[in-house]
């Protein structure tokens, strides 16, 4: 017959099927790689490394960009969700530089698709999910994303408050710290 005894290459992005009689494209998630010797080696699909993404017919994986990083299934790029930032992390084992969502450290939030997570004003601390800022509660002060109770000498009566204020000479605060309270004659 003129049948043909030579091996073709598979275009990039595709592997060689199972029978080795045909090109078939990589799945999303997986790029064509060279297996074996580079002058006999044969195009395989392989799962891109953690944190890489390929799309369908891909020949290689990219990275996502900033305030972004790849899905379990590794075929495409999500915002990260609010309380989280895109982190640059090394894995270990290629040594390469990959997007992961990781949780905001306490004190400070991000609204989602964030490259870094902030710290809320004055007179404002960060939720305990770190998904945006709430005032003060009238008796604490805040900079820096905390807030904390005023000093015994020391009241807000609002929220929302960066400083405590003083009581005035012959007063003392309540308990709450939301007001002061004239001393008994004699105190």
């Amino acid at each position: 017959g003129s049948g043909s005894d030579t091996c073709a290459s598979c275009p990039p992005g595709t592997a060689a099927t199972s029978e080795k009689d045909d090109c078939e494209a990589c799945q999303a998630g997986q790029y064509g790689k060279v297996v074996g010797e580079l002058s006999e080696g044969m195009l395989q699909c392989t799962p891109c490394p953690l944190g890489l993404i390929a799309g369908y017919a891909s020949a290689s994986c990219t990275s996502c960009p900033s305030g972004t990083a790849a899905t379990k299934e590794q075929d495409r790029c999500e915002a990260c969700p609010a309380g989280q930032f895109g982190m640059n992390i090394n894995d270990g084992d290629s040594g390469e530089e990959r997007l992961q969502c990781t949780e905001c450290e306490s004190g400070k939030y991000s609204t989602g698709a964030a490259d870094e997570c902030s710290v809320c004003g004055d007179g404002l601390e960060a939720r305990d999910d770190s998904t945006g800022c709430d005032p003060c509660a009238a008796g604490k002060a805040g900079t820096g994303g905390s807030c904390t109770l005023c000093d015994e000498d020391e009241f807000t009566d609002d929220t929302g408050a960066s400083a405590c204020v003083a009581c005035p000479p012959g007063s003392v605060t309540t308990v709450a710290r939301k007001m002061c309270t004239e001393c008994a004659a004699g105190q």
